[in-house]
Parts: C-alpha cells; structure tokens; sequence
C-alpha cells in the first residue's frame, strides 16, 4: 500500500471496517500498532474528524444511508483502536481532545 498517511487511513477505513470482513486479515491491527511511525495522533484525529464530517454528495438514486454509514465506520474504527491501545488510549491529551469534538 503506497500514498499519504491520509489516504491509507481512509482506505483502511473504508475497506477493512465492516461488518463482513474476513478473519485472519491482520491489516487493521498492523495499521493501529504501526501508525505512530508514519502518522502522529493529530493527523490521525484530524483525518477522523473530516471523514466523520464529511458531507457525501449524492446523486438522485442513490443511497441516502452513505454519510451514516461513514460515521459508523469512523465510530468503529475508534473502538478497535481502543481495543489495540487499551489504558494508554485515554492516557493521550490529544486523543481525549479528539472524542470531545
């Protein structure tokens, strides 16, 4: 996977949060414990924050459930990057910012 710390996370996002998603595939655990490499906290939070925010234009047809449904992966994606950090998730400042937004 090649891009900006930005498109990953989306793609991560998009792709490997969902409800069908195959077991085994270690994708999203190797992104959450390896971002602190490539993406500070900050990044990651502001980058949540304008998926979640996002206003996803659409076309007469189609699926009106889109923003809803990128909220709920953005909420999913916080809980399993709880899950991953555990007490050092609530530990952070910039983390604790971010779910008061």
């Amino acid at each position: 996977m090649s891009g900006t710390a930005e498109k990953m996370l989306e793609y991560i996002i998009e792709i490997y949060i969902c409800s069908n998603c195959e077991e085994g595939d270690t994708t999203l655990d190797d992104f959450l414990t390896t971002y602190v490499v490539f993406m500070p906290i900050n990044q990651i939070c502001a980058t949540l924050i304008s998926i979640y925010k996002a206003k996803l234009q659409t076309r007469v047809g189609e699926n009106m459930d889109l923003p809803l449904q990128e909220k709920i992966k953005v909420m999913r994606f916080i809980l399993e990057w709880h899950d991953s950090s555990k007490e050092t998730f609530f530990e952070d400042p910039k983390i604790n910012l971010f779910l008061e937004v």
